[in-house]
């Protein structure tokens, strides 16, 4: 399996020099190496890996040298750190230990032998942090790598910081932590907390099946306001028990629909015609051809107002007014209502543009959406009374979903698939906290944090925390470096008939408003599937230019020829533009996901499919 790592080896790929320059501090001590002197008193330093001016006081000799940091006017001094009369050799732990007053021992001896190898600053302090964070550790240095992170990072040196980031370098499976706490909980006694955990956990286990209820809510919906449906009225009826129609039928959605329409336009929109239509459209009365025309060009600029970008169900209705005379408003809002609903089943589904404007249309909040979802899945599961399976309509078109989603899944398939598991998640929690909002409880993270609080046995809340820590470790492990973001994410999942994490890296650069700039970015998938196994794709892009790399144990030029047409097509929709597609072979070892840097992958072979 392998394993995400954390921002610290990113950092130091990315701005390396800059990042170790801001780390030292007045009073730090460091191993460096005089490479050259020049004449204004300065020198170059070799620490680790990377290279520094600094101006040195005192007789400082050419080689190696225990130099100490000291902070002037902006400027960094270093002074030698060997005692008067005394010549310290690179391997002279306990003298550097002893003039740092730490105690001696193997754990020091050794911390301090890595920080010196890795160029880091060293301090009384830092020493004993490291001690403090690894003392639990066998070896104490399969912790070093995390510890190095945090460093570098600027993270807080603390416990839960240190075990977050450490889940992450270790390579811990999301699914198989959920897995196994799962039936650790099912062993506890059943209160109302472990009771919810069990069913997040169980949905997260199953997240295809709320992909499923998503696009079957979408089917349902579309039948409902289709003209001529023979399902029509037995899609309303299930929409109804699901609370998304608050006024219980698809004429009184209509009505509610046009009344809001009708309300006062705030001054954003001053034509008199419009204004004196009013009346007509609260009480629905009849209107000939212009005035149909006026009220639709009025409804078109307020749905644009509210965020109702999309205006083809407009020019639908638009059309349908030429063969219509008179038009009730009602008529046009039934038309609009069908279109809307029919943009649900054909573009990014429920999370997209396309629900976020059919739930403007319907009045419906997101959490009304969650929450109808959320019923689907009960009825996908026969659970509650309202349904049986003998509900045919219901289960069909459960089954026809399921078999589809078995085949291929859409642009709102994933959208939906993604953003409903990392809801789930909470991966926001703390963000959500820190803006001073009140997050959902129906979230994993708050759920743990509860358990934890309360009376349970110490192997389920040891698995709790570990489980939280490893939720932690990828807010953690993403975040800033300078003009630098990274965003981590490991995604339990569950779909055509496989349960597998999909491992997300998205490194970039930050634009001038401090937001993710999607033309420059280097995004990293992995994912391990029965079929093709483990399988990474590298995506780089460069000013909207996107190039893959996809690595496999299999040869896959054939399948990427054949798919190579629509991805362009689909990237080209979105205003980037494909150059090329390689196929290379997967390197037998395991690799950490970051770890795989442009000289890596020299050595693979592979096949360049030009676009």
């Amino acid at each position: 399996m392998m394993i995400l790592q954390s921002r610290g080896a990113e950092a130091a790929d990315a701005n390396l020099k800059a990042e170790k320059i801001r780390s030292l501090k007045h009073g730090d001590i460091i191993y460096g190496t005089v490479k050259k002197t020049f004449s204004n008193g300065t020198a170059e330093i070799q620490i680790g890996n990377q290279k520094l001016l600094a101006r040195l006081d005192g007789d400082i000799k050419f080689g190696g040298n225990w130099l100490k940091v000291a902070a002037q006017d902006g400027e960094i001094h270093l002074r030698n750190f060997t005692p008067q009369g005394q010549d310290y050799v690179k391997s002279d732990a306990a003298l550097v230990l002893k003039n740092l007053n730490v105690p001696q021992s193997q754990s020091a001896s050794s911390i301090l032998g890595f920080l010196q190898k890795e160029g880091l600053p060293i301090t009384k302090e830092t020493i004993s942090n490291a001690m403090n964070l690894l003392k639990d550790m066998s070896p104490i240095e399969k912790g070093f790598q995390t510890f190095k992170a945090i460093l570098l990072g600027n993270l807080p040196q603390t416990k839960p910081v240190f075990q977050s980031l450490l889940s992450i370098d270790q390579g811990n499976s999301t699914s198989k932590i959920l897995a196994e706490f799962i039936d650790v909980l099912k062993q506890e006694p059943q209160d109302r907390t472990v009771e919810s955990l069990v069913k997040m956990i169980e949905s997260l286990k199953s997240s295809q099946e709320g992909m499923t209820a998503a696009k079957a809510l979408q089917r349902l919906i579309h039948s409902a306001f289709s003209q001529g449906d023979p399902h029509s009225e037995e899609a309303l009826s299930i929409l109804q028990k699901t609370g998304l129609l608050s006024e219980g039928t698809k004429e009184g959605s209509i009505l509610a629909a046009m009344n809001r329409f009708s309300g006062d336009d705030s001054g954003y929109l001053k034509k008199n015609e419009w204004l004196a239509l009013q009346d007509s459209l609260k009480n629905n009365a009849e209107l000939d051809i212009k005035q149909a025309k006026v009220l639709l060009e009025g409804l078109a600029d307020k749905a644009r107002f509210v965020g109702m970008d999309n205006q083809q169900p407009f020019q639908s209705a638009k059309n349908a007014l030429s063969t219509q005379q008179p038009v009730k408003p009602q008529e046009i809002f039934r038309i609009l209502f069908e279109g809307y609903s029919k943009l649900l089943t054909d573009g990014d589904g429920l999370l997209g543009e396309n629900g976020k404007t059919w739930s403007l249309l319907n009045g419906n909040t997101s959490e009304q959406m969650k929450k109808a979802v959320a019923q689907m899945e009960d009825f996908a599961g026969f659970k509650g009374d309202m349904l049986q399976k003998d509900n045919k309509y219901l289960q069909g078109v459960f089954t026809e979903v399921r078999n589809e989603l078995l085949q291929t899944m859409n642009k709102g398939d994933a959208l939906y698939l993604f953003k409903s598991v990392l809801d789930k998640l909470g991966i926001n929690y703390e963000a959500a906290l820190g803006k001073g909002e009140i997050p959902g409880k129906d979230q994993l993270k708050p759920m743990l944090v509860q358990f934890l609080s309360e009376n349970h046995s110490t192997p389920s809340k040891e698995m709790a925390q570990n489980l939280l820590h490893h939720l932690n470790g990828q807010t953690v492990a993403s975040g800033d470096s300078g003009p630098i973001q990274s965003i981590i994410m490991q995604i339990p999942l569950s779909f055509m008939s496989q349960q597998t994490d999909l491992t997300l890296q998205w490194t970039g650069r930050k634009n001038e408003k401090g937001e993710i700039d999607s033309s420059h970015c280097r995004i990293l998938f992995y994912l391990e599937l029965k079929g093709i196994k483990e399988t990474m794709v590298d995506m780089n892009v460069q000013n909207r230019i996107v190039s893959l790399t996809i690595y496999n144990h299999l040869d896959l030029k054939q399948s990427a020829e054949s798919l190579s047409a629509p991805l362009r097509e689909g990237l080209e929709s979105m205003g980037y533009h494909l150059s090329s597609i390689q196929i290379k072979e997967w390197e037998a070892k395991e690799i950490p996901l970051m770890n795989i840097s442009v000289k890596q992958k020299a050595a693979y072979t592979g096949v360049d499919i030009k676009i």
